[in-house]
């Protein structure tokens, strides 16, 4: 199967080299003002202060006391680990779990608690945008069988209904674990560790809303972005743009090459192709900044500020730099 995505993924890669007008698509590019670039450049810094903020009351919640300074340079080196590793973030999440353990001081398992807690939040926004994207575009399609839109609905309702019960009820997850194998015996410690970290969250309303407010803030910035490009080329429409954005994101995540490149934006210009009437020029253009200013900038941006923090941390070691605490 991951065969078939490579060369499926490659072929569309080498109609695009050859198909695409790059003269157009520079012409394509000129049409996004330079404010325009800073202003999304603005939204995707405070979508990573709020996934800080978002991490630093998980962890607050859970007796971990992190300043977000700190929390927010994990998530950094976590995001270049992502554009390295394929599909699904596993080796980010990995990451942040050591990360978190080495500053806390605890197990790795209770780490991992954490990190899968924040992942179910952010997955509750995540799979709602996703069941409107998928709507909208079988809606787009001529004479689509009605039993297909309403799998889809099920499917997507109960992915989301799953993910509230593990937020909210963790311990029906961790009873459906039987048996006494070593797996099983493992997996339910594991699930224990996680339903005392859900529980710190869940038995306040207030930490619930804050939770999941920023869970779907965070995401509802993306096709934000997305719709501020299109509208640069008078395509307005915010639906659109969420299914534009959600899709694409759930083809990234097929695990075939780091940070879901060229899944991802295949997809996306397709799709802006099919629900808007943008050229596949145009549409290739929106991607190219959308892919770079939420993907590239920050790897390159995380990438700098890690190494000049090695550079001081080497500095201060060697005693070339004086530091007080």
């Amino acid at each position: 199967m991951k065969k078939f995505f490579y060369g499926l993924f490659a072929i569309l890669t080498i109609y695009l080299i050859f198909t695409i007008d790059f003269t157009k698509l520079f012409e394509a590019l000129s049409k996004i003002p330079l404010e325009i670039t800073i202003l999304l450049i603005l939204l995707q810094v405070v979508t990573h202060l709020l996934i800080g903020l978002q991490w630093k009351d998980i962890l607050k919640s859970n007796g971990v006391d992190i300043t977000l300074l700190k929390m927010l340079f994990i998530n950094i080196k976590g995001s270049i680990i992502e554009g390295v590793t394929p599909g699904v973030k596993i080796g980010s999440e990995a990451y942040k779990a050591l990360a978190i353990k080495e500053h806390a001081g605890n197990k790795t398992s209770e780490s991992a608690s954490y990190v899968v807690l924040q992942k179910l939040y952010s997955m509750t926004g995540f799979v709602f945008f996703s069941i409107i994207s998928g709507l909208y575009v079988i809606a787009s399609i001529d004479n689509i069988n009605l039993v297909v839109t309403i799998a889809y609905i099920l499917l997507g309702l109960a992915v989301l209904l799953l993910t509230l019960m593990a937020i909210f009820r963790p311990e029906n997850v961790a009873s459906l674990i039987i048996g006494k194998s070593k797996v099983a015996i493992k997996l339910r410690d594991f699930l224990e560790l996680y339903s005392k970290s859900a529980n710190n969250i869940s038995k306040r309303k207030s930490k619930v809303a804050y939770q999941l407010v920023l869970s779907f803030l965070i995401w509802f910035l993306f096709p934000m972005k997305m719709y501020i490009l299109l509208d640069c080329f008078s395509q307005p429409h915010i639906i659109a743009a969420l299914a534009i954005t959600f899709i694409s994101y759930s083809a990234g995540n097929i695990p075939i090459l780091p940070g879901g490149l060229g899944s991802f934006e295949a997809t996306m210009t397709a799709l802006i192709s099919l629900l808007t009437s943008l050229s596949l020029v145009e549409g290739l253009a929106v991607t190219v900044i959308f892919r770079f200013i939420t993907f590239w900038l920050v790897i390159a941006l995380g990438g700098l500020i890690v190494s000049l923090v090695k550079i001081r941390e080497f500095c201060i070691k060697t005693r070339w730099l004086k530091y007080e605490r």
